[in-house]
């Protein structure tokens, strides 16, 4: 069992929870606001597989579900800097299993209660910019763990559906970061 996963109260690039805050490309520490394009180009690590991205210096490791990004590509990591890092898979699958998530229709999101801690956070329906614009009826969060060449592990909730998955997306599209902290992690 992990120890509580401490989460930040707002998302990468907010200044208070209900905001969105900025997208980014995985492996990218640049955030962009709505309406940046997304579409017309791609990040530099896309396209790379895990061994590629390995050589590069993206990733910690080719172990599959345990690589996470190293620091110098961790958005998290470059604009908070201590034990912040972007949510891994296992992170979100934590927020999954440990927590009772609840959808606040008066902010337009999730408030997410650890039943570990009793301590609450929100996350906004901050969506996701891809080819079909900006899809806001979703509440994705990227993780750092890549997935094959072109993908990486998302949490993705269906706020009108209420179901939540660990799905894998495209690295070219923009998402939203909820950076976390741990003591599972030694930087």
């Amino acid at each position: 069992k992990y120890p509580p996963l401490y989460v930040a109260k707002c998302n990468l690039g907010a200044s208070k929870p209900e905001d969105k805050g900025l997208y980014y490309w995985w492996g990218a520490t640049e955030g962009h606001p709505v309406g940046y394009d997304f579409v017309s180009q791609n990040p530099p690590s896309y396209g790379m597989n895990v061994n590629e991205l390995y050589a590069n210096g993206y990733i910690t490791s080719t172990n599959s579900i345990t690589t996470v990004l190293t620091d110098k590509h961790d958005a998290a990591k470059q604009a908070l800097g201590g034990n912040w890092h972007m949510p891994d898979y296992a992170d979100l699958q934590w927020l999954i299993m440990n927590c009772v998530w609840t959808w606040n229709n008066s902010k337009n999101g999730f408030d997410v209660k650890s039943l570990e801690t009793s301590n609450t956070i929100f996350l906004p329906n901050a969506g996701r910019i891809s080819a079909v614009g900006n899809e806001t009826t979703l509440c994705d969060y990227m993780s750092s763990t890549p997935l094959g060449e072109y993908h990486t592990h998302v949490l993705m909730i269906r706020a009108t559906e209420k179901q939540f998955a660990l799905i894998n997306f495209p690295r070219n599209t923009g998402q939203s970061i909820r950076p976390v902290a741990s003591v599972r992690y030694s930087y």
